[in-house]
């Protein structure tokens, strides 16, 4: 459930919305300006990074990971995005663990 840390004057389902938008990437409409979204994910981005962490393919991140963290768009190949998060050190030791499995 959504929490309300002291960025969030509008609300709970406004919360949603932005964790959201930094999950998936903002949309056309969106509310959010670049210094609000980048406010959430330093709010946000760890709880939202661990939510998917347990994703069944290893490597998943949100959008916000990629854009404030990585300084760049999710590359296109998924090998591409295991190669980046294994030089960032940013791979956990579980998703090691999978991959080094699925390579098998």
């Amino acid at each position: 459930m959504p929490t309300d840390k002291g960025i969030n004057p509008r609300g709970l389902e406004d919360i949603f919305g932005l964790q959201l938008a930094l999950i998936c990437g903002p949309v056309e409409g969106d509310p959010y300006t670049d210094a609000r979204l980048e406010r959430g994910w330093q709010v946000y981005g760890q709880e939202l990074t661990e939510d998917v962490r347990d994703h069944p393919r290893p490597g998943v991140r949100p959008w916000g990971f990629w854009r404030f963290e990585a300084g760049q768009e999710k590359p296109a190949e998924h090998a591409e995005v295991i190669k980046i998060l294994a030089e960032m050190e940013e791979l956990t030791e579980d998703e090691r663990a999978r991959l080094a499995k699925e390579s098998e």
